[in-house]
């Protein structure tokens, strides 16, 4: 599919699933934090399209996205004053994190929970609790001095 067309799916998605309530609420955000309910509906409505975590692989919940559609996406999302019900440590610093260095087991337990929002607490805030979830995928370990280390 090429750009264009990828840009007219995302405009009809939009305009059949951003309901009139969820848009008004957009328009009258005076930051990117949105009402707790209004911002779980959206996040859910985005995360049975793939679109909550865009640029994501479709396996751990994403969309599976080109960073050209990931950026059309966002696009398209601002010109009609949809937001990112996500972000943050979790979707932005952790989640890759642990895709590029986790194990299997670690990315099948963790990383789709912050997109279905099985948990309410920032996947972030998990991270800080859980180090050894990285540590344990034998790539890092920690030195007394100078923190973390990659393994040779």
């Amino acid at each position: 599919m090429d750009n264009e067309d990828f840009r007219t799916e995302v405009r009809e998605w939009l305009a059949a699933n951003l309901t009139d309530e969820l848009r008004e609420v957009g328009r009258k955000a005076t930051s990117v934090f949105v009402e707790k309910p209004h911002n779980l509906a959206w996040q859910r409505i985005l995360h049975a399209k793939g679109w909550a975590a865009p640029h994501w692989p479709k396996e751990y919940g994403g969309g599976g996205l080109t960073r050209e559609q990931a950026r059309i996406l966002s696009e398209e999302m601002m010109r009609i004053g949809a937001w990112n019900p996500i972000g943050g440590m979790g979707v932005m610093m952790f989640g890759p994190t642990l895709l590029e260095y986790g194990s299997e087991a670690q990315k099948r337990e963790h990383i789709p929970l912050p997109l279905r929002m099985k948990r309410m607490s920032p996947l972030g805030v998990e991270c800080l609790k859980r180090r050894h979830l990285v540590l344990h995928s034998q790539k890092w370990r920690e030195e007394e001095g100078a923190g973390l280390v990659r393994n040779a």
